[in-house]
């Protein structure tokens, strides 16, 4: 009696698609022959090299984020046997394909020097970003973020920015999402524009304090500078006196 032989091993996406991902259906099958024309009985088995784990028996497996992680090698072990127990057996492997991370969703939101959400942007407010992605490799996702400010990059790559802007600028932020193997697409956020912020009052004093009729002239100091939060802007001061009921104020 002549021993079988396996000439080829192959393993296929039960679908027919070439990539072959951690949720994939394989199939394993075994060409072989027998010189004596005997029937052959074909058996397989399933392995994950990378984890060094028994996915079972038979021709078809169902790989799940469980058994089976991008990059991770499984192997098919076809033996095959004809009726008088002379055997052959040989292996194939592939390799599990990895599938990008999304992301769904990019929201710019601002915060006042409160910490409350607002939609009313100056140079004080704080922005950070919102963003709703997911990896069907239950991989673990990391953000990369590219802030531009009036479409310029700016060299910041965190999840908030501000504290250098000035009225008027608009400022956007990309976010590009990464599995620890590959970059997913980026997504650009809403844009948010500077307004313009009113200066605080500046701390006046009419001087003399107790003037003389006909005798004394008036004169308005400032005794505290008015601030303005706009770095771009320049105060400029117009000073008016009101004569109401003969008071000067």
């Amino acid at each position: 009696n002549g021993s079988p032989l396996i000439s080829d091993v192959e393993i296929m996406e039960q679908n027919g698609t070439s990539e072959i991902i951690s949720e994939s259906t394989l199939i394993c099958s075994a060409t072989a022959s027998d010189p004596d024309g005997n029937i052959l009985l074909s058996e397989y088995q399933w392995f994950n090299s990378s984890t060094a784990t028994d996915l079972g028996e038979g021709d078809v497996l169902i790989l799940t984020n469980e058994t089976a992680s991008p990059d991770d090698i499984i192997l098919c072990t076809a033996t095959v046997q004809d009726d008088d127990g002379e055997a052959d057996s040989a292996s194939t492997a592939i390799v599990v394909g990895n599938r990008i991370p999304v992301i769904h969703d990019v929201d710019l939101i601002g915060y006042d020097v409160d910490g409350q959400v607002t939609t009313s942007y100056n140079t004080t407010t704080t922005f950070s970003v919102d963003v709703q992605s997911s990896d069907l490799d239950e991989d673990v996702v990391e953000l990369r973020y590219s802030w531009s400010v009036d479409g310029y990059p700016v060299p910041k790559n965190t999840s908030s920015y501000g504290g250098d802007l000035d009225k008027y600028q608009i400022i956007d932020v990309t976010v590009t999402p990464f599995d620890g193997k590959e970059e997913g697409l980026a997504v650009s956020s809403n844009y948010a524009i500077i307004q313009n912020t009113k200066p605080a009052v500046p701390e006046i004093e009419i001087l003399p304090l107790k003037p003389v009729e006909k005798e004394d002239d008036l004169v308005c100091i400032i005794t505290q500078q008015a601030q303005d939060p706009d770095p771009s802007d320049t105060i400029v001061y117009d000073f008016t006196f009101v004569l109401i009921y003969n008071l000067i104020i």
